[in-house]
């Protein structure tokens, strides 16, 4: 069943049942990247609504021109100091 949201009579969103043929078409990867872009899904939550792996889903924002970690240059080099990583 669909289900039309409008706002004064101006359609605003649009509720659809995730089918087999729309994860087929890959609508949940689409869906899991523009809820990530949003902010409203964790990487790793999004990751689990795109049915992949994390470090599959990362390559899939990258191809699509998302930015899949946005830290600066300081705290990458915290977090690689904290896991024993190399320095920049």
């Amino acid at each position: 069943e669909f289900v039309l949201v409008t706002n004064r009579n101006k359609p605003i969103s649009l509720s659809v049942p995730f089918s087999d043929e729309l994860i087929e078409s890959g609508v949940h990867i689409n869906v899991a990247v523009v809820l990530y872009e949003e902010d409203v899904l964790t990487l790793t939550k999004a990751a689990k609504l795109a049915r992949l792996p994390v470090e599959a889903f990362m390559k899939k924002l990258v191809s699509m021109g998302v930015v899949s970690v946005d830290q600066s240059v300081e705290e990458l080099d915290s977090d690689l100091n904290n896991l024993g990583g190399c320095r920049t």
